[in-house]
């Protein structure tokens, strides 16, 4: 084994050596680490809805700014409902505006569970949370401020149960059979 001391900084090779190898080990896990989570993010917000549910009259609204229209992006809606939610799909009412004040209003169901009973999120503390994605590989048409509105659209006048919408405008993953380009 060679021992040879730097007489200089008064350590030997070897243990300069080993402080080298840790530092650039240490240097490429803080340059590597950052882009794991690649995901632009252009838009995210949760609404929490009351303990007493969710009612005709609570409509929850998430608004933001379209800054690029060559950019395809997706949009996801988080639900975070009760394990013991009645039902298994969610009815909403969603009225998008775009810029310029036109609208556009939509009924869709949010299956909260796989048909079988069992629901499609992950469920931990009697909560579950699922995500769905409302639209991928969008285009905003034009610059400009979008807004959607989400009103429950169910058979009664409150639905117990609904914790929180979270949606989320995040740049596509995959775009044409490959990953976006960034």
């Amino acid at each position: 084994m060679i021992n040879v001391k730097c007489k200089s900084i008064g350590i030997s090779l070897l243990t300069f050596t080993f402080y080298i190898l840790h530092f650039t080990f240490f240097l490429c896990l803080v340059m590597v680490l950052p882009s794991c989570n690649r995901e632009k993010i252009l838009f995210t917000e949760l609404a929490a809805i009351g303990a007493d549910g969710w009612t005709y009259s609570d409509s929850i609204r998430f608004a933001f700014a379209a800054k690029d229209t060559n950019q395809t992006y997706d949009l996801r809606l988080e639900i975070t409902h009760d394990e013991d939610y009645a039902w298994e799909n969610l009815y909403v009412q969603i009225k998008t505006s775009f810029p310029g004040d036109s609208l556009k209003t939509d009924i869709l169901s949010l299956e909260l569970s796989d048909g079988i009973g069992a629901w499609a999120g992950k469920c931990s503390g009697g909560k579950c949370r699922l995500t769905i994605p409302l639209q991928t590989f969008l285009k905003f048409p034009s610059t400009g401020e979008y807004a959607l509105t989400f009103i429950q659209y169910m058979r009664q006048e409150v639905v117990p149960g609904i914790y929180g919408l979270k949606l989320t405008v995040a740049e596509a993953e995959r775009q044409n059979g490959r990953t976006a380009e960034r």
